[in-house]
């Protein structure tokens, strides 16, 4: 009697925690499709463009709550990703993801985001000196809720890039990738030199040439062309620079292993290898020196520091490091600064005297040898200098030359000062002089 009270009991509380499940297995598939159904997009600045071009602010479209990404994924003891979040939508705009207008923005196969990374990367090579740089390239985009709007190239990498690595935070094709958005990120906020508005040089130094354009969303060119971006620059920077703190580095802490590290590292090393043997130098120095020095600040982080002091593997890899720093750095970094740019046009020639048209045509010979095609006088007169800490004598004087040269079948121009020092009472003896470490190709007539 009892068992069978016992028993009817059992039964009664299956079927009701049966019940409850199911109830609670069809809401959250229903909650599922619901999501999938509405387009989540965060709006800067609102519906409201009017008719300013000047609308720089930065309000939210999306009701969505969603907190910043926390916890990634859940690892197993294989250290596989067995769990991953969707992707935040307050900072991956491109929502919903599946839709066939968002889709190609994540996709970390896509020619176009390998294209326009290996641009900026190309752009981010270049010594910091006088000359500004800028990818003012946009992609058209058609966002759910506003229409047509224009969009950075730059989006494509580090869209397919973050999210990929947010999704397989512990996987090597992952944290690869979590190391290629960090460089074109770094580029993109913290480069002097580069930029995705275009600069123009003035009385007072290099400024924007539209004034005021980050903060912009509407923009008229001089040319007449109008560009209604997404959202203003200002604002994407922030979005990215949240996803690079926040999301992802978040990620990075909480899941990536050393041995994914470890195996990313011997898996650039031997890229590079292979880059060098073939010659494509600017490759192994984008893969050796940014991507490999990169990954070795990550893994040397005073958590691994056990680990790695007695690893084999990892001390292998450093000397075969250090060894090929010593052996091709200089020359790598001369190509790699000159890969990839665009050629600029020829330079102008500015009426001097026939002394001074052939001293530098005479000096550009002696330096460049074989390499010399043209010199060309880009000034009007000497700038003279004094030393003003020796009752402002004259020390020297200088003229801009730039000297076209010809390397391995293209065409550069070399940035140089044709020079002459003061000594007792007389200019000295001519001499040719390096303004500017790097040389670009250009477009030779």
């Amino acid at each position: 009697m009892k068992k069978n009270q016992v028993l009817r009991i059992i039964m009664a509380i299956a079927v009701i925690f049966g019940m409850q499940f199911t109830a609670e297995a069809q809401f959250k598939s229903l909650l599922k499709k619901a999501k999938k159904a509405v387009n989540v997009e965060v709006s800067i600045g609102g519906d409201n463009e009017s008719n300013s071009s000047n609308d720089n602010s930065s309000s939210n479209e999306s009701s969505s709550s969603e907190s910043p990404v926390k916890s990634i994924v859940k690892s197993d003891g294989n250290n596989q990703a067995t769990a991953a979040v969707q992707l935040n939508p307050e900072v991956f705009i491109y929502q919903p993801v599946e839709d066939s207008v968002n889709a190609p923005l994540y996709d970390i196969n896509n020619p176009k985001v390998k294209e326009y990374y290996e641009k900026w990367i190309a752009l981010g090579n270049l010594p910091d000196n006088d000359e500004h740089f800028w990818l003012f390239e946009f992609f058209d985009y058609q966002s759910p809720t506003r229409g047509l709007k224009q969009v950075h190239v730059t989006e494509y990498p580090l869209v397919a890039y973050f999210s990929y690595f947010i999704k397989h935070p512990n996987e090597v094709e992952g944290y690869r990738c979590y190391i290629r958005a960090r460089r074109a990120y770094e580029i993109l906020a913290l480069s002097s030199i580069v930029h995705t508005v275009p600069y123009k040089r003035t009385r007072l130094g290099w400024a924007e040439e539209y004034t005021g354009m980050s903060g912009m969303r509407k923009l008229l060119l001089n040319d007449g062309t109008q560009i209604s971006l997404l959202e203003s620059e200002d604002d994407r920077l922030k979005r990215w620079k949240r996803v690079d703190n926040d999301d992802a580095y978040g990620a990075f802490m909480d899941n990536t292993t050393y041995e994914v590290m470890r195996s990313a590292m011997q898996q650039t090393m031997a890229e590079a290898k292979q880059a060098q043997a073939e010659g494509r130098i600017a490759d192994a120095f984008n893969l050796l020196f940014k991507d490999y020095r990169m990954m070795k600040s990550d893994i040397e982080r005073e958590r691994f520091y056990s680990t790695r002091k007695n690893d084999d593997i990892y001390l292998d890899m450093e000397d075969d490091f250090k060894l090929m720093y010593q052996q091709y750095y200089d020359k790598w970094l001369d190509v790699a600064r000159t890969a990839n740019s665009t050629p600029v046009e020829m330079p102008k020639a500015t009426p001097v005297s026939a002394t001074i048209k052939n001293q530098a045509t005479a000096q550009a010979k002696a330096k460049f040898g074989s390499q010399f095609v043209k010199a060309i006088v880009v000034e009007s007169d000497w700038h003279v200098y004094t030393d003003p800490n020796n009752f402002n004598r004259t020390d020297h004087r200088s003229i801009n030359v730039d000297v076209i040269i010809k390397e391995g079948g293209e065409y550069y121009v070399s940035h140089q000062m044709l020079w002459q020092n003061y000594q007792a009472g007389s200019w000295g003896s001519y001499d040719m002089r390096q303004k500017s470490p790097i040389k670009q190709k250009v477009n030779y007539k």
